[in-house]
């Protein structure tokens, strides 16, 4: 428990910039092969509306940078936060309305896509 504690103490306090970069770090590339994801995020406690896309095996993101197409998604950073960790289903999030969209099919693939990691990780082993 100390360990998952750890890292999702660090990342339920990057603001949301830093919380889409480190999504980009857990991507991962082999899973997410050819496929292409492109999400339109509102977060509802800030107001603030991000594009993130996945290309290539690469998540992309940007502040008011929507892609045509991309799949609206209403939540909140701390709803983000939960998604990521693992401590919410998604379809229980959006039955709480915690997260909103009339398509939960691509969040639910990039969700799916990506990596957790032991917060106490080796870097470097004997």
């Amino acid at each position: 428990d100390q360990i998952v504690q750890g890292a999702a103490g660090q990342i339920r306090n990057l603001p949301p910039e830093q919380l889409l970069d480190s999504l980009s770090v857990r991507l991962n590339g082999d899973k997410a092969g050819a496929q292409e994801i492109a999400l339109d995020l509102t977060f509802s406690d800030t107001g603030e509306r991000y594009g993130l896309s996945v290309e290539n095996a690469v998540l992309h993101h940007g502040r008011d940078r929507i892609a045509p197409g991309a799949t609206a998604v209403t939540l909140t950073r701390a709803a983000l936060v939960g998604l990521v960790l693992g401590e919410t289903e998604l379809d229980a999030a959006i039955e709480q309305g915690a997260v909103t969209t009339a398509d939960p099919t691509p969040l639910r693939t990039l969700l799916a896509l990506l990596d957790r990691f032991d917060f106490w990780f080796e870097i470097v082993m004997p």
